[in-house]
C-alpha cells in the first residue's frame, strides 16, 4: 500500500469508509455472537425448568456449518435407540418368560 500521503482526497475518502464498514461488520458479529450466546443460556434455562424444551445443538444455527455432525448425531442416537429397544424388549421377554414358569409349575 502506498503511503498516506499520495493519496488523492476521494482515495482517502475511499480507505476511510472501507475501514468504517470493517468496523461495523466487526460489530455487528460480535452483537451476533452475543445473541446466539444468550439464546443458548436461555435454552439451558429453559430446559431447566421444562424438559420438553429441544436441547439446542450446533446445527440449529449453523445448518450448513455442521451438517456432517448433524448427520453423525442422528445415526448415533437411532443406533443408541434400536439399542434401547432391544434391552427392553429382552427384558419383557425375560418377565414374560418368568410369569410363563411360574404358570407351569
Amino acid at each position: 500500500m502506498s503511503d498516506f500521503w499520495d493519496f488523492s482526497i476521494a482515495e482517502v475518502n475511499s480507505v476511510l469508509s472501507s475501514y468504517n464498514r470493517r468496523k461495523v461488520e466487526k460489530f455487528k458479529e460480535k452483537v451476533k455472537f452475543i445473541f446466539l450466546q444468550a439464546d443458548t443460556f436461555g435454552n439451558v434455562i429453559a430446559r431447566s425448568f421444562d424438559e420438553k424444551v429441544k436441547k439446542m445443538q450446533p446445527w440449529d444455527v449453523y445448518p450448513e456449518l455442521f451438517e456432517e455432525d448433524r448427520k453423525q448425531y442422528e445415526s448415533y442416537m437411532q443406533q443408541e435407540e434400536f439399542e434401547s429397544f432391544k434391552e427392553r424388549r429382552r427384558a419383557a421377554m425375560d418377565r414374560y418368560n418368568a410369569s410363563r414358569k411360574e404358570v407351569l409349575e
